[in-house]
């Protein structure tokens, strides 16, 4: 793989592999915990999502490396429009290899040309991982994680 990957605007063409990215990277998210991965559903989700939001897909030869996708959000307490995260996914095999960097650097680009606030860590489906990646940039404040609290299981009675 080059040192950089094509970041380029995702378009409809990408969401089935948007999709293919987002299921393999919630068996390891909190959101498992909830409900079961509904593709049909999260395929509509994408398509609205790149048609009305800002969306990016890294690649190589052909191949998605990642996806990011921001979505805009009213503050309901302020009123303030911000960005939110609608998700950020880097195909396992890739991740440390500075894709997620990548991605977030496209978006910081993107934000800051549109003088808009942003809020990073609102999707269930971040890696693990994502939390250390956006610790280390210097323009974020850290604020506190997301948490997901599922019904709980029912335990076997003998």
């Amino acid at each position: 793989m080059p040192q950089k990957a094509q970041v380029r605007p995702a378009t409809a063409m990408d969401s089935v592999n948007v999709v293919k990215l987002l299921k393999a990277q919630y068996g390891e998210s909190a959101a498992r915990f909830l409900a079961p991965f509904d593709d049909q559903r999260v395929l509509e989700y994408v398509v609205k999502t790149i048609a009305e939001s800002f969306a990016i897909v890294s690649e190589w030869n052909g191949r998605l490396l990642g996806s990011v996708a921001m979505a805009p959000v009213r503050l309901p307490w302020c009123g303030v429009l911000a960005m939110g995260e609608a998700w950020f996914a880097v195909v396992p095999k890739c991740r440390g290899n500075g894709i997620g960097e990548q991605l977030l650097s496209a978006v910081s680009a993107f934000l800051d040309s549109q003088h808009v606030p942003a809020i990073h860590g609102t999707n269930l489906l971040a890696p693990e991982g994502f939390d250390a990646l956006l610790a280390k940039r210097r323009e974020l404040i850290i604020g506190r994680t997301t948490y997901v609290r599922a019904r709980a299981v029912a335990k076997k009675v003998a």
